[in-house]
C-alpha cells in the first residue's frame, strides 16, 4: 500500500479526517483539485482588500473547541489567531433589532425583555434546547458514529428525544413553546444557515446550529478562513502526511465492494487501506465509482435533495462608519416561510470583518459580503444588476450610501460548484430536512468514508469538522488505535 489513507477533497470534512489520521501515526494523503487547500474555507485578496470566499463566522475555534482541538493536534494552533464575534448575530427585523448574544443566559433574559408575556414559553424552550444538545454533544462524544443509534450506555428517553426531533421541522418545534408570530421569527433567524425556512429545516439540525454557538462560541479567523486550512495542511505535513494540489481524482479503485485507491486525472494511482472522500456525494458515487453505485447516488439525491446555494457580492468599500455588527442578518418581513418562498424581498445577510479584523482592508476602508439565497439548479440573473439590488439593500440596512464600487466581485452557483464540485453550488451539502438523516447510504462500500457536510451530520464548519473526526475515528478504531474526542 502506497498510504493508509487517501482523502479526496481538502475542505473542512477532509482536513479534519487527515488531521485526526497523521497524528495517530497513519500515513495520510490529501488530494485536491484546487491550487489551494479549503473548500469553503478558501479567502482571496483582490485590490488590497481580503475576503472569505463563503465563511461568516466560525464555531469551536475557541479554548476547548473542536477547530482549535485540530489545530493543537498537530502543532498548529499557535498558526492561527481568533477573535471572538460579539454579539454572535444582529438580526434586523421592520421595527427592531435582536443581538444575539454570546451566552444563552443573555439571550434569554433579552427575548423575555421583548417579549415579556411569552417568558414563561422562552424560558421552557431554552432550556430544552440545552438539554437536547447536552444529549447530541454526550452521544457525539462516547460513539463517534450515527448518533441516533449509538448502542448501549446512553439515555433512552434523551435519544428518543432527539430521534423526534430529527423528524420533526424546527417550526413545529418552536410552535410547541411560543406563538408570538414575530418571536418565531427572532428564533427563525438562523435558519439561512441551513438554506430552509423553519417548516422545512430539521428541528435538530437548526437546535444543534443556535446551541452551537453559544457553547462553543463565533469567532473570526484573523487573516482569512484560508489561514485555518493551510495550518492544518502545515500540521498534517508535519506529522509525516502529504498533500496535493492541482490534481483532481478521476477514480476510486474498487477490489469487489472495497476501496482500495484513488486514479487522479494526471494520470498518477495511489493505492490505500482506506478512502475518505469530502466531496460532493453524487460526484463520488456516480462520478468517481459510477457503475451500479450511479444509481445509488442519484436514489439519494431525488430521496433527500441538495441544499440552496448563494449569490454573494464581495465589495471593497470606504467612508463606512461604524457598522452596528460584523455579522447581520436583515428580514424585510416577520413572515419567514413567505421570505424563503420569494413571494416578497429576500433576506440578506452581510458580513463586515473589518470590524473584528482592520486588516483585512487599506485604512478607512472595509469588506462588505453579501449572501443571498437562491436556488442553483434554476438560477438565472444579471449579476451586475443583482449586485447593485443588494448593495442598496445593504446601504439602507447599514444607513449609509452604498453605491456600486469600483471593487466588486461576485459568485454563483456555479462559481460554488466550479471551486468545490457541489453539486448545483449547494452551500450545506444536503437538504436538511425533517427526517434527512438515515436516508443517506454513507457506508454502501466497504472500507470508503464520507466527510463534511455530503455526510449526514449538516451542513456548516462546525458540523463539517465533527463528520471529518468521525470518519477518522470510525478507521482508528479498525486498526486499534485510541479516537479523538
Amino acid at each position: 500500500m502506497d498510504y493508509d489513507a487517501i482523502v479526496i477533497g481538502s475542505g473542512m470534512g477532509g482536513l479534519a479526517s487527515a488531521s485526526v489520521l497523521a497524528a495517530r501515526g497513519l500515513k495520510t494523503l490529501i488530494v485536491e483539485r484546487n491550487p489551494t487547500h479549503g473548500g469553503y474555507l478558501a479567502s482571496f485578496r483582490r485590490g488590497g482588500y481580503l475576503f472569505d470566499s463563503s465563511i461568516d463566522c466560525i464555531a469551536g475555534a475557541g479554548p476547548g473547541g473542536l477547530i482549535t482541538k485540530l489545530l493543537d493536534l498537530n502543532g498548529a494552533v499557535d498558526s492561527v489567531k481568533f477573535v471572538p464575534i460579539e454579539p454572535v448575530r444582529l438580526s434586523i427585523f421592520p421595527d427592531f433589532q435582536i443581538p444575539v448574544d454570546s451566552t444563552t443566559e443573555a439571550y434569554e433574559d433579552r427575548l423575555k425583555r421583548l417579549f415579556p408575556h411569552e417568558s414563561a414559553g422562552i424560558a421552557a424552550l431554552i432550556k430544552s434546547m440545552e438539554r437536547m444538545f447536552s444529549a447530541m454533544m454526550l452521544v457525539t462524544e462516547l460513539s463517534q458514529h450515527n448518533f441516533l443509534n449509538s448502542g448501549g450506555g446512553f439515555n433512552s428517553g434523551a435519544a428518543s428525544e432527539i430521534a423526534r426531533l430529527q423528524d420533526i421541522s424546527y417550526g413545529e418545534f418552536l410552535r410547541g413553546y411560543v406563538n408570538d408570530s414575530r418571536l418565531v421569527a427572532a428564533l427563525s433567524d438562523r435558519c439561512p444557515f441551513t438554506g430552509l425556512p423553519p417548516t422545512g429545516v430539521s428541528a435538530l439540525t437548526m437546535v444543534t446550529l443556535i446551541m452551537s454557538y453559544f457553547h462553543f462560541g463565533a469567532y473570526r479567523a484573523i487573516g482569512g478562513t484560508q489561514r485555518v486550512a493551510d495550518a492544518l495542511v502545515k500540521g498534517i505535513r508535519q506529522k509525516g502526511g502529504a498533500a496535493i494540489t492541482g490534481a483532481a481524482a478521476r477514480r476510486i479503485i474498487l477490489d469487489g465492494a472495497r476501496a482500495v485507491g484513488v486514479v487522479l486525472d494526471n494520470g498518477a494511482q495511489y493505492q490505500a487501506k482506506y478512502i475518505i472522500s469530502g466531496c460532493d456525494y453524487y460526484h463520488t458515487f456516480h462520478g468517481l465509482i459510477g457503475g451500479e453505485y450511479a444509481a445509488l447516488a442519484g436514489e439519494a439525491i431525488e430521496r433527500v435533495g441538495v441544499s440552496t446555494s448563494f449569490f454573494i457580492v464581495y465589495a471593497g468599500v470606504s467612508g463606512l462608519a461604524g457598522p452596528p455588527a460584523s455579522s447581520i442578518g436583515y428580514f424585510p418581513s416577520y413572515d419567514i416561510e413567505e421570505i424563503f418562498a420569494g413571494g416578497i424581498d429576500s433576506t440578506i445577510g452581510i458580513t463586515v470583518a473589518t470590524v473584528e479584523d482592520p486588516g483585512r482592508a487599506p485604512a478607512g476602508g472595509h469588506t462588505v459580503v453579501l449572501h443571498e439565497m437562491v436556488n442553483g439548479e434554476k438560477f438565472t440573473i444579471d449579476r451586475r444588476r443583482a449586485a447593485e439590488i443588494a448593495l442598496k439593500k445593504t446601504g439602507c440596512v447599514l444607513s449609509c450610501e452604498l453605491s456600486l464600487p469600483k471593487l466588486i466581485e461576485t459568485a454563483i452557483p456555479s462559481t460554488l460548484t466550479y471551486y468545490t464540485g457541489n453539486r448545483a453550488g449547494a452551500a450545506f451539502g444536503w437538504r436538511q430536512g425533517p427526517g434527512y438523516r438515515g436516508k443517506i447510504p454513507i457506508n454502501a462500500i466497504e472500507n470508503l468514508y464520507m466527510a463534511g457536510h455530503w455526510d449526514d451530520m449538516g451542513g456548516g464548519v462546525l458540523a463539517a469538522a465533527h463528520s471529518g473526526v468521525r470518519a477518522a475515528n470510525r478507521i482508528l478504531q479498525r486498526e486499534g488505535l485510541a479516537s479523538i474526542d
